[in-house]
């Protein structure tokens, strides 16, 4: 189950309000060479149908589409692998970014239920902004982000998420993943103008696996999206 045919490359966060703005972005990137998904936020899918959202991708391009509920994964076992992933894929998601704050069993009935489903499970454990793991003031136990990748993988996960802005905690969480799983796929988030030097360096450590960042403001708010993508994709160590 892969949808990737590039080993390095950019999807755009479309996390705002407006499905209009959502087909001038898809209509102006999709055949961009280094552009290989979509990643759809919850604001959006709130404002307009997740189905319509999803055809109106698939109108111009079938690069695939990432769901992000923000945080899929906090509910219980029954929720995290039950009906609710049948929408997603009636609706025509190809994958499903799950932060398991809900627990190892939910965690682990979401991973089988998606991959039975054909959907891409994408794990998620760490977060960009300060404040969320204990030794920052946060709830999360400092182990947590760490366990949440592995216990992923170990129920047959393969694609995993992490922020550019915690470069020591990515290399251990890359040198775990690299050990256990078979050419792990990871994505990088939390692209930011003050992070864009963090984002360079989180391209290097992840060199060697098939990564791709996710990039949104810095595309979609800007007023031509073609060139704001092609502008990010330049400066990036693993364009060339």
């Amino acid at each position: 189950m892969e949808y990737f045919n590039i080993n390095h490359g950019i999807i755009i966060e479309c996390n705002f309000s407006g499905i209009d703005k959502l087909e001038a972005i898809v209509e102006a990137t999709n055949d961009l060479d280094f552009v290989v998904g979509y990643k759809v936020g919850a604001e959006l899918a709130i404002s307009s149908r997740i189905k319509d959202i999803v055809d109106t991708i698939k109108k111009y391009t079938n690069l695939p589409v990432i769901y992000d509920h923000q945080k899929f994964g906090s509910d219980d076992p029954m929720f995290s692998g039950g009906s609710f992933l049948e929408t997603l894929k009636n609706a025509g998601v190809d994958g499903l970014i799950i932060f398991p704050h809900g627990g190892v069993g939910s965690l682990e009935a979401a991973i089988h239920k998606c991959i039975e489903l054909g959907i891409l499970p994408i794990i998620g454990g760490d977060m960009v902004h300060e404040g969320y793991t204990e030794e920052e003031g946060g709830y999360i136990d400092n182990a947590a982000p760490q366990k949440m990748y592995i216990d992923g993988a170990n129920f047959g996960a393969k694609h995993f998420v992490m922020p550019c802005t915690r470069l020591d905690r990515m290399r251990i969480y890359c040198h775990r993943l690299g050990n256990m799983v078979n050419n792990p796929i990871l994505f990088i988030t939390g692209v930011g103008v003050e992070t864009c030097d963090d984002l360079v360096k989180a391209c290097e450590i992840v060199k060697q696996y098939h990564s791709y960042v996710i990039i949104g403001r810095e595309i979609t708010d800007e007023k031509d999206y073609r060139k704001a993508a092609e502008k990010i994709w330049k400066k990036l160590p693993v364009s060339t």
